[in-house]
This record gives C-alpha cells, structure tokens and sequence, in this order.
C-alpha cells in the first residue's frame, strides 16, 4: 500500500516571516513562501490555527524564511504553538532551518507531532547553496539532539540541491541511517524559471535511501519536486517508497493500473510519521 498525501486539502502552510527571507538561498530565493499563509506575530499564527480547525483542518505546516544563520526564527512563536497543540485537534509539523542543540528543548516543549529537518551531506552544497559554514558533525550532532529527546523529528534530503548535481545525498542518507528516525523524506530540486538541470537525481537518491536506510525507517517523495519527473511505479515496493506527497491525478491513475491499493489523506507527508 502507498499512502497520497495532499497538503492543498485540509491543511494549512504558514509562514512566520511572510514573503520575507534573510539568507535568499539560491534553491529558493523565497519563491516558496509565496505560497504560505503569512503570520508574522504569534496570535497571528494562533487565530489561523483555529480558525483551520473551524473550518475543518486537520493540521498545519509551520515554517517560513531563514535568518541570516539559517533558522526559522521560530522561537518566539513557540509558546503558542504550545497553546495551538493544547487547544486544538491539528497536528503540526515544524519546519526550523538549521537549529542549535540548545533550541532543541524548548522545541520539544511545544509537544509538535513533527520536526523536519534538512540533512545536507555536503559542505560545498551547504556552501553554495545557504552560503554557510557548518561544522564537519552538526547534523549527526542536531539529530542525535532531537532523537535524544524523543523528538519525532523526519530528516529531509533533496536531491541535486546544489544546482541539479551530486550534492552529499549518499552522505547525508549514511548519517540518517545512525539515528532512530521513522520517516526520511526524498525532496528533489525544482530549477529556478530559466534554470536547467542535467536530469533529475530522484531516483538514484530513493535508490540509495532503500539501501542505505535501515528497514525500519519509512521512505516518502515529498512535495517538492519538478512534476516532469517520471517515478518508476513498478519499482516503489523494490524503493520502500510508502508514501507520495501532491501525485499527479497521471502517477495516481499509473498506481491504480499496477493494482497498488493506496490510502489518500490530507495534509503533509511527514505527518506518516506519526502512529
């Protein structure tokens, strides 16, 4: 069974800083939080949220623009988003950009049901793309910080994130595979209008994820990614592929020709994560 996520169903996406990025990373130059509900104070944030739960949203996406050291500057929304876990039925995935270990439990305090978080195996992609330096061990250091307290955290790998090409994914996976994580999720590059790339590095990313991810581990292709890229539905199971953000109604139709019994949700992919 694959489950299809749709995260335009149900579900609300919002954005902390609104339009507004500090580190304009060169994969999305904050073209993305176009697409975001902006809410930029926190009873801003907390009014959407009950306002989604009125009207019949089962969780939310909370993210926005990076600061200049790459965070989402979540911190002061966090007791709402307490309040928001307290007071409604929604699940929440938080999106933090790249956090310290000391961010990490005040993140756990907001009882959040998922914590994405972006694994780069590479210091040149960390460098070209988000223009940062980050110590050789910070994401085998921030994963075993938010596993360690018994955080759910779902490590996102987007494939050729540094302009199409081989960008650290095998490392980045080799890191993943030492924390008890539920969920990976495989992302894949989207050019930039007027941006071409060499191929799509999908595939051979899901190829190296089933073997190097332990089976424990649940493998999802996520939302973002070029919709030109044709998955190879008769090899999903081969991948360990269990979840598909935002299908085309043509993938769905190729599932259901393979005789692939699917479960179709609202809301984000990571949220399969969560018993």
């Amino acid at each position: 069974m694959i489950e299809l996520y749709y995260p335009g169903r149900e579900f609300v996406v919002a954005s902390v800083t609104g339009k507004r990025c500090d580190l304009m990373c060169r994969h999305c130059n904050a073209r993305y939080l176009r697409h975001m509900q902006p809410t930029e104070s926190p009873e801003d944030l907390y009014s959407l949220a009950l306002n989604a739960e009125k009207e019949g949203s089962m969780g939310m996406l909370i993210s926005g623009g990076s600061d200049r050291n790459g965070k989402v500057p979540l911190f002061d929304y966090l007791d709402k988003i307490k309040n928001i876990k307290k007071n409604t039925n929604l699940k929440v995935n938080l999106h933090t950009g790249f956090i310290d270990e000391e961010d990490v439990e005040a993140m756990k305090r907001t009882g959040a049901d998922v914590i994405s978080f972006d694994v780069v195996g590479s210091a040149n992609a960390v460098r070209n793309v988000y223009g940062l330096e980050l110590a050789p061990d910070y994401f085998d250091t921030i994963l075993s910080a938010l596993t360690g307290a018994g955080m759910n955290v779902v490590p996102h790998v987007t494939a050729g994130l540094d302009g199409g090409s081989d960008s650290g994914e095998d490392a980045a996976l080799e890191v993943i595979a030492g924390h008890a994580v539920k969920m990976v999720i495989v992302n894949s590059l989207i050019p930039a209008p007027g941006q071409n790339l060499d191929g799509h590095r999908l595939v051979p990313v899901l190829e190296a994820a089933a073997k190097t991810l332990p089976g424990s581990a649940r493998i999802g292709i996520g939302c973002m990614r070029p919709r030109d890229i044709e998955l190879p539905v008769e090899r999903l199971g081969e991948l360990r592929v269990s979840a598909v953000a935002s299908p085309t109604p043509a993938l769905r139709n190729q599932l259901l020709h393979a005789g692939i019994e699917l479960m179709e949700m609202p809301g984000c992919c990571a949220f399969a994560s969560v018993a």
